[in-house]
């Protein structure tokens, strides 16, 4: 077997929680979520496409302003899951923050917006078109979401957008988004969930 996700961590003050090990590249809310808080049983195609998983590096992350706002950075090699070796001996960069306004027993609202960057070095990412799904050059991605909870409502988007700068070759965009709304029909217990979602791989091409 391998390992998913090891860390040793370090929680003595809430507003700095640092971790050391193969943890989850702080981009991409779906991606950050864990999958027993997840609305659908899959992640949606857009998040499998232009985020990244588990890297080996470092992360701080916290609670500030009275937990309104939550933050995640991290440095890491970039090569993926159970690479423990960097690829080039350059850092991939990741952040996310979240901004909770609304924070009651019935409603509560959650903002975010997050960035990666890195430079790679024959790096897997399928669904782009690349020879061999390895890409070799810089990449930037941003993305935004939300998400609304109301008694046994829930409303959730996302948007994600990738810019590739291929070495030696053309550079291209990548975009994508999921909005997914779940009601409670029975509480705890039964819920129905609605999910439409998009994935560009390039946005040059029709």
């Amino acid at each position: 077997g391998r390992a998913n996700e090891i860390y040793i961590g370090w929680r003595k003050f809430p507003e700095a929680v640092v971790r050391f090990g193969q943890i989850k590249s702080a981009f991409g809310a779906e991606q950050l979520a864990s999958d027993t808080k997840l609305f659908a049983i899959e992640r949606s195609q857009p998040n499998d496409r232009l985020t990244d998983g588990r890297q080996f590096g470092f992360s701080v992350g916290g609670e500030v302003l009275d937990h309104k706002i939550n933050y995640l950075v991290m440095l890491a090699n970039g090569n993926g899951t159970n690479v423990s070796a960097n690829d080039n001996n350059k850092f991939q960069k990741s952040g996310h923050v979240y901004y909770t306004p609304i924070a009651t027993a019935g409603d509560q609202l959650m903002l975010g917006a997050g960035g990666i960057w890195t430079n790679d070095a024959g790096v897997s990412k399928p669904g782009f078109g690349l020879a061999g799904n390895l890409f070799t050059g810089e990449r930037s991605a941003w993305g935004v979401d939300g998400q609304w909870t109301h008694g046994r409502f829930d409303l959730f988007g996302e948007y994600l957008h990738n810019t590739f700068k291929p070495a030696g070759g053309a550079q291209f965009e990548a975009e994508g988004w999921q909005a997914t709304a779940a009601y409670f029909i029975v509480p705890s217990k039964l819920q129905t969930v609605f999910r439409r979602e998009q994935f560009d791989p390039s946005t040059a091409t029709g």
